[in-house]
């Protein structure tokens, strides 16, 4: 069965806070995949969503910051690749095998690029596109996500 692959990307400024309100959006959005940055998890620290599995990778060493992929139960993934425990920028790939119409995979990265950071390079050694947003809790912090890729069709979900 093919279906439109729902995706979130959520800035969440401590997912444990943010839980019951990204439970109801997985709900009500029918949500498959939940990218969160700045989860201010740790490893000591439980956190589940209700019908998904959670691929987490915490920032270690410092406070705040972490990234997670949280990915329906009924979709198979693997963790591939997680930032260094010294990086600044925090990332962590998941694929999903075989769930593009073609029969390819899916790579899906939660990225974090702190503020501090003068903007990321690719391999190419070009800029990759970071949106800054005004978080209104906080009007002196700027949230940053990066955006990049394409519409590829629909998803067998």
């Amino acid at each position: 069965m093919s279906r439109q692959l729902n995706v979130l990307h959520l800035n969440a400024q401590s997912a444990t806070n943010k839980k019951i309100d990204i439970e109801q959006a997985a709900h009500d959005e029918q949500l498959d995949i939940i990218m969160l940055n700045e989860t201010f998890l740790k490893p000591n620290k439980q956190f589940k969503l209700k019908g998904f599995t959670v691929h987490r990778h915490d920032r270690t060493r410092a406070e705040r910051g972490g990234v997670c992929n949280c990915v329906r139960n009924t979709i198979p993934c693997l963790v591939v690749s997680k930032s260094p425990s010294n990086s600044i920028i925090e990332w962590i790939t998941i694929r999903l095998p075989k769930i593009l119409p073609s029969g390819e995979d899916l790579h899906v990265a939660s990225v974090y690029n702190p503020p501090s950071t003068k903007g990321i390079k690719n391999n190419n050694n070009n800029n990759i596109k970071s949106n800054s947003h005004n978080n209104s809790k906080h009007p002196n912090k700027q949230t940053r996500s990066i955006v990049t890729g394409k519409q590829i069709g629909r998803a067998h979900v």
